[in-house]
């Protein structure tokens, strides 16, 4: 795998990461302003 190929994998996964992540941070959140 090339350097700049590793490299844009990389940011992908790192984007991806995040991106699960601050789903399920933000789940109770929103769950919280839905009428019980």
């Amino acid at each position: 795998m090339s350097k700049l190929g590793r490299r844009k994998f990389l940011s992908i996964a790192t984007s991806v990461t995040g991106a699960v992540g601050g789903i399920f941070a933000l789940t109770p959140f929103v769950s919280s302003f839905q009428p019980s």
